[in-house]
């Protein structure tokens, strides 16, 4: 009985499959996907003119819109408590700027009065940022 055994477990052994030739283990690593990291936290701004200055002439805007993955910004003004809320373009880009000059804004092409200035910036991600800078005045042409 033991004999038959002995023979049908040399039998099994030799029916398995053999390796053909010696290969070093192979090491699989499991891959990674780094999903990108949104970096838009960071918040744009405008540095200059701030709210409450006189403003005359040709006035540099300087700020920041170097956050994240930016597609766009604009640059706009609008009188103040204007019930029609509507927007003036002075600028419009796509290159992001880290505290420099966003735009420069000729005044004397507008009356006299209180206007708010506005950055919206767009980004890849299709989410936005605004800043508002209210309470500027313009006083090309009327005494401060």
């Amino acid at each position: 009985m033991r004999a038959n055994w002995l023979l049908l477990s040399l039998i099994f052994l030799l029916a398995l499959p053999r390796p053909t030739a010696a290969r070093p283990l192979e090491r699989v690593l499991p891959q990674v996907t780094v999903a990108p990291v949104s970096t838009t936290s960071t918040q744009i701004s405008i540095s200059a003119p701030l709210g409450g200055q006189v403003l005359q002439g040709k006035v540099p805007i300087m700020g920041y819109t170097a956050a994240g993955s930016l597609q766009s910004s604009e640059l706009s003004f609008a009188y103040t408590n204007d019930p029609a809320d509507t927007w003036f373009l002075i600028q419009y880009s796509t290159l992001p700027v880290s505290n420099g000059l966003l735009a420069e804004w000729d005044t004397t092409t507008i009356t006299d009065g209180n206007y708010t200035l506005r950055l919206v910036a767009t980004f890849r991600e299709g989410n936005q940022q605004t800043v508002t800078i209210p309470g500027l005045r313009v006083r090309n042409y009327t005494p401060i």
